[in-house]
């Protein structure tokens, strides 16, 4: 059992999945802090058409309409989300060459799969597979992380179904922050 797991849960593996917690953490921060000051994205404004839905008894029209209403903001929230995870992932990824505050820190990079990295076609990669990302969450809710767990256990180079799509990779580029002993350039003593 110890040695199926070991085979499956290499270092890359693991780095991995600590870049994606770190994100979701800070993304979550971020949108935290943007709820706080624009009141959006409006998961408050969903909570309460729920109530109110909840509270609708007897009559098939109000709570259709109701229904609708429930459904609407919780678009309009996912929505803002979302666009806010694309500016998230693609902005970071373009400043900071392939790296999101949590790939930075576990010592992951984006790269073009193949080829050279020409600037403008990088930044299209990243910006791509941003978007691509944000299309399967869209249309296929929460199918899309585990999709991706799927497809980067079973394939040896850890890529997932965007990272095929967009013709890039994550790789292991830096010493990861927490395992660092003495600052970079220097040799521990």
């Amino acid at each position: 059992m110890l040695k199926a797991i070991r085979r499956y849960m290499t270092r890359e593996r693991v780095l991995r999945l600590a870049a994606f917690l770190i994100d979701a953490l800070v993304f979550c921060a971020i949108l935290a802090i943007i709820n706080a000051v624009f009141k959006k994205p409006d998961y408050g404004r969903v909570q309460e058409e729920l109530s109110r839905f909840s509270a609708v008894q007897g009559d098939a029209g109000a709570a259709a309409d109701q229904a609708k209403a429930v459904i609407s903001a919780f678009q309009d929230a996912f929505l803002f989300t979302l666009i806010s995870f694309f500016c998230y992932e693609g902005l970071f990824c373009v400043l900071l060459s392939g790296r999101t505050p949590g790939k930075a820190i576990s010592g992951l990079r984006v790269v073009p799969a193949a080829g050279a990295h020409i600037w403008p076609l990088t930044i299209l990669k990243y910006l791509a597979r941003s978007a691509l990302k944000c299309i399967f969450i869209l249309l296929f809710r929460g199918i899309p992380f585990f999709l991706s767990c799927v497809t980067i256990l079973s394939d040896g180079t850890n890529r997932a179904a965007h990272d095929r799509v967009c013709r890039t990779m994550v790789i292991a580029d830096g010493v990861p922050l927490w395992s660092r002993t003495a600052p970079v350039g220097e040799k521990k003593t």
